[in-house]
């Protein structure tokens, strides 16, 4: 990201994460790349942090992991608040400063470093530590930023010459090219730095117009570029998406094709000491073979001889001893090439398991590129709640727990919507979006999605009542001298009723490119997709159906990679379940 790149996404993003609070921080799977969990006002957000080259909002699903690195820097901006968010001068270096004083910085310059600063300037945490002829990033010392490459007038002069503009400002080549940028004289050079300023100006008031090309991206038009059509941080968020994909990829046949080499080497040694250990027992039963057939000569040549006779025959060479005679020697050269094949037929079976494994590696490979495809995905708003769509498209809400219950009703709940709830106590509260009149199967399908994530569930019932009422009926206003706790609703007026058995229908739906598993009813489900299965109430916990319901699936669609999805289908699942079958 250039430095017009992170002011854009300064100038649209600032405000949105000011006041939120890192509740969590993790390293993408593969990459020197950071997301903060960050719970704001509107919801939460995943902050990613590239040292070097990115800083966005992610609405794509990213594999992350947990390092001892990590640890120690969870440590230090955990839950603390994001109370400023600036860039340090005209620098491509993005600052967060925290709640408790402290600062996250984040060079976006090449080898870029990510740090955490406290309120005088000292390093507490960086990424990789390093020691450079103008500067020392370590824990303990005084940060430092990047010296300012100043060109000398020489220099600026002969870069002119060539009318190469882009050094001399220090710019992109997409923006040189976007404003149009020619200088070849002083005075050509002063109106090109005027246009860069004009063009900081006008992103700083806002007027941010995304466009991308194959290999890269900018606020501004430049040419041969298309137009994004969404706000910059998204075409940042994909660009990037795309481009992690393509390098985890990468790494992983890398290392996987590594492995393979090393089986395939050793495969062939194998493959050539039984060759050995064949041939060898082979002449040596030759050998033998025709010393016996030559037996009264071979005797006549042992006899009255001292010390051992060396025989050779067709290049093999045995010695024989005439102390112990003749018949003797033989028994030796025989257990001897015995020996040989013993040792080629253990060297045979160790080259089956290798060639086994060999075959399960190349089936290996295909698996983890495929689980590394899936789980990079882009994410909806509403993922972030239970969530279904009923038959003719309507989108169905469900809260997990009692404030997702509350901000459901308070933030989504609107006056033609349907509020459903299952009749017991325990149970999600869920809001049908009616962008038209639903049908009755419109809010069967919802009805099917109250009584599943419900107590009714848990406690392994085969039916619930479900009531529905309009979202005017619906109140966060108790009686007069009465108090409604979190996630409870007072319902004014009269209630529909509905008897729901408890079955959810699971599929994984082919979701802008790539897939996500889909819950609902049976018609719900049918419609979005050929192969799914069935769960009711059960035994098996969440992680076992989980298990289950991925093996099935794998089988039936012809799917690789699906464990990937393992912690998103597992979070659908009401609780203890029984897979049934897959419908087709």
């Amino acid at each position: 990201m250039s430095f017009f790149d992170l002011l854009a996404w300064l100038v649209e993003n600032a405000e949105s994460i000011k006041g939120c609070r890192i509740d969590n921080v993790s390293l993408l799977s593969g990459l020197e790349a950071y997301d903060l969990k960050l719970h704001c006002r509107d919801g939460y957000k995943d902050l990613i942090l590239e040292p070097g080259k990115s800083v966005f909002l992610s609405k794509t699903s990213r594999p992350v992991e947990v390092s001892g690195k990590v640890k120690n820097l969870r440590a230090l901006i955990r839950e603390r608040f994001i109370k400023e968010v600036e860039t340090l001068g005209n620098e491509r270096i993005l600052v967060l400063k925290l709640s408790d004083g402290n600062s996250i910085l984040v060079e976006l310059l090449t080898r870029g470093v990510l740090a955490v600063l406290s309120q005088d300037g000292k390093i507490l945490f960086v990424n990789e530590s390093r020691e450079m002829k103008d500067r020392e990033l370590k824990p303990g010392l005084l940060y430092r930023p990047p010296p300012q490459q100043a060109l000398s007038p020489e220099e600026v002069q002969k870069l002119l010459k060539k009318g190469d503009v882009r050094r001399i400002l220090g710019i992109p080549q997409e923006i040189v090219e976007g404003l149009r940028i020619k200088a070849t004289t002083p005075e050509e050079l002063e109106a090109a730095r005027a246009k860069v300023q004009e063009l900081i100006e006008r992103i700083k008031v806002g007027n941010i117009r995304p466009c991308y090309s194959e290999t890269t991206f900018a606020p501004v038009e430049f040419p041969n570029c298309k137009e994004y059509q969404g706000s910059f941080n998204d075409l940042i968020d994909e660009f990037f998406a795309k481009a992690e994909e393509e390098e985890r990829e990468r790494k992983l046949k890398e290392a996987l094709e590594q492995e393979r080499s090393k089986l395939e080497t050793t495969i062939d040694e194998v493959k050539r000491s039984i060759e050995a250990y064949e041939g060898e027992a082979k002449k040596l039963r030759e050998l033998a073979d025709k010393i016996r057939a030559e037996y009264p000569a071979y005797e006549e040549m042992l006899k009255d001889k001292r010390g051992r006779v060396k025989v050779s025959i067709d290049g093999i060479e045995v010695e024989l001893d005439p102390s112990i005679g003749l018949n003797r020697n033989l028994g030796l050269i025989y257990e001897r090439a015995k020996e040989l094949e013993a040792k080629a037929k253990k060297a045979r079976e160790a080259l089956h398991e290798l060639q086994a494994k060999l075959t399960n590696l190349e089936a290996q490979i295909e698996e983890r590129v495929s689980e590394s495809r899936i789980s990079v995905r882009k994410r909806e708003w509403y993922e972030r709640f239970r969530w279904s769509f009923t038959r003719s498209g309507l989108l169905i809400l469900a809260g997990i727990d009692a404030d997702q219950n509350e901000s459901i009703v308070k933030k989504y709940l609107d006056p033609n919507d349907v509020f459903l709830h299952a009749d017991i106590q325990g149970a999600a509260a869920t809001v049908l979006k009616c962008e038209k009149e639903p049908t009755e199967e419109d809010i069967r399908d919802a009805a099917t999605i109250a009584a599943a994530y419900s107590k009714a569930w848990k406690v392994g019932l085969s039916y619930i009542e479900v009531f529905w009422v309009k979202g005017d009926q619906v109140s966060k206003s108790p009686p007069s001298g009465e108090y409604l706790p979190k996630g409870s609703f007072m319902v004014y007026g009269k209630k529909n009723y509905l008897k729901v058995p408890l079955e959810l229908y699971l599929c994984l739906e082919n979701y802008e490119g790539s897939y996500r598993p889909f819950v609902g009813s049976e018609e719900s489900v049918r419609r979005r997709c050929e192969k799914y299965v069935k769960l009711v109430p059960g035994e098996e916990d969440p992680s076992q159906a989980t298990e289950k319901v991925i093996r099935v699936l794998q089988k039936e669609t012809g799917l690789k990679g699906l464990r990937a999805l393992k912690k998103d289908i597992e979070r659908l699942l009401p609780g203890r379940t029984k897979v049934l079958a897959v419908t087709k």
